[in-house]
């Protein structure tokens, strides 16, 4: 599922002045920010746009959690916030489930859904919250897996974080894979060996020995590894496979066979074979996050930080238990209404935006989306002036649509004495399309739904997967300072998750809970 913020943010990159930001494949190893030895994509966070200027938002659809599991790492395990360029929003909303999500209706992949309340932590704005969620993965064929461990062993990777936890990446897959799977692992450093060959899952005990001959040393051929995974992949692929390449490493390539710009071309052209490559981050202090991000677009995976065992079994079995992607080259688009959408925000997605002409162009690669998974987008809006009247009972001020009432000035209510004006369109505050490839069957699928609501209906009203994605929206803007009250957002990232743990008072939501309360104490009070 798939939930998105809308508090403003750009549609046309190529048009948009945060274009030389973004961090993208292309621009991979052009730009950057290293802060205590790590290394970030150099993204502006967004700023507000006025309709007149862009009435449109359009973004490839993410189910990356690495920024939230790095910041868990810095927030709890060093008591500190994490750097402002490490907090990707969307990633740590979509880091967890959103089970009421509505699920698609039988024979579609995907389907959003919308609700709109009252911001908190601005009263004179609102937020467009859109989710969408993928099919149940009760209702679809599990295909068999072809999974190749890719273990970076090379000297960076010395210590229990970072080749340690390659090898509990390897032990999890071995509790984790059924009898009709196959893993095998490739280590590589300077160079690159097999160091199980593809194994079946109901061979578990072979599968974990593999985890104790992992040792660290060396430089790191990056591309003799990706060379070596990839060909191991295709050739051990059964009809009917699902075959992926999991990485795991820092990041830290320096065997230069290839520029950073080649690797990722390189990732490109190979998944075009059918194999997918997923980038799982380790180690602290010479971490290359902005390689993690770039390498996993490349090639149709995604990409998550394990700062440690849980969060390895946590992200391998997602990706083992949902199997095959149900959508392929996923975006989004909300066109606003400007009768009633003076500006907006979006909530984090820097480094996701593509152009309009890439949305509408079936050419286009975005993103994988595999059952069960759920997305995010959070939009604060300020509306038009007239579109805050209160729904009492009593005359109007703006009688007509805008250029369309007698004298072409007016703005239309959407509300009329407390219930909804629902002429055509006049109720509208958006309208979301959603694109993408079907996985079963190839055709290219779009979906339209109008957004309509109260903009005056309060947070504490909503869901409670809607309140808890509400408060993680806040807990990241707060740690990265994005609004000039951060102590007052965190204290509501803080209020709100409390009252949204709903039927989870312990695990992830409740460990949530400790990093709010950690944000509220570490940022400053302005």
């Amino acid at each position: 599922a798939t939930a998105l913020l809308l508090t403003g943010c750009a549609t046309e990159v190529a048009n948009s002045p945060r274009a030389a930001a973004v961090a993208t494949p292309e621009s991979y190893g052009a730009a950057g920010i290293t802060v205590d030895g790590d290394r970030f994509p150099d993204a502006v966070a967004n700023g507000e746009i006025r309709t007149t200027v862009d009435r449109t938002s359009t973004i490839s659809l993410d189910v990356d959690t690495a920024s939230y599991s790095y910041a868990r790492r810095i927030i709890l395990g060093e008591g500190r916030l994490p750097p402002p360029q490490s907090i990707r929003p969307e990633e740590w909303i979509n880091y967890f489930d959103y089970p009421s999500y509505p699920s698609p209706a039988p024979g579609a992949a995907l389907q959003t859904a919308s609700w709109v309340y009252q911001a908190p932590w601005q009263l004179d704005r609102a937020v467009i919250h859109i989710g969408a969620a993928a099919a149940d993965p009760r209702f679809v064929a599990r295909t068999p897996q072809n999974l190749v461990v890719l273990a970076d062993v090379s000297g960076s990777m010395r210590g229990r974080d970072s080749v340690g936890l390659a090898g509990d990446v390897v032990r999890s897959l071995a509790r984790l894979v059924s009898p009709e799977d196959q893993v095998a692992v490739v280590a590589f450093s300077g160079s690159a060996q097999t160091i199980l060959p593809p194994t079946s899952g109901a061979s578990p005990w072979a599968i974990e020995q593999a985890a104790d001959t992992l040792q660290a040393g060396g430089w790191t051929a990056g591309t003799r590894g990706l060379d070596h995974a990839y060909d191991l992949a295709r050739r051990s692929a059964r009809p009917g496979d699902t075959s992926r390449v999991i990485m795991v490493t820092d990041g830290v390539f320096n065997d230069g066979a290839r520029t950073s710009e080649q690797l990722v071309d390189y990732v490109s052209d190979r998944r075009r074979s059918g194999v997918n490559l997923s980038v799982l981050g380790v180690s602290r202090g010479g971490l290359d996050d902005s390689a993690l991000q770039a390498l996993a677009q490349a090639g149709n995976g995604e990409a998550a930080y394990l700062d440690d065992s849980i969060e390895a079994e946590r992200v391998l079995s997602r990706l083992v238990e949902a199997g095959a992607p149900v959508a392929r080259d996923a975006r989004l688009d909300v066109e606003f209404n400007p009768a009633f959408v003076r500006s907006w925000r979006l909530v984090g997605y820097e480094t996701r935006e593509i152009s309009r002409a890439e949305f509408f162009d079936p050419r286009t690669d975005a993103a994988e989306i595999r059952p069960g998974q759920t997305t995010t987008f959070i939009y604060e809006v300020a509306l038009q002036p007239t579109s805050y009247e209160s729904p009492e009972p009593g005359p109007y001020r703006y009688p007509g649509a805008a250029g369309t009432g007698a004298d072409g000035t007016g703005f239309v209510q959407p509300y009329r004495n407390g219930t909804a004006n629902l002429s055509a369109g006049v109720n509208e505050l958006a309208f979301v399309r959603l694109r993408y490839r079907d996985a079963a069957t190839g055709r290219m699928v779009e979906q339209r739904r109008p957004v309509t609501g109260y903009p005056r209906a309060q947070l504490a009203q909503m869901p409670t997967d809607i309140r808890f994605a509400a408060a993680v929206a806040m807990a990241a803007q707060a740690a990265r300072s994005d609004t000039g009250r951060p102590r007052q957002m965190a204290e509501l990232a803080e209020s709100y998750a409390i009252g949204a743990l709903g039927n989870y008072p312990s695990g992830d939501r409740a460990e949530f809970l400790r990093i709010a309360d950690r944000i509220t104490w570490l940022v400053p009070q302005r």
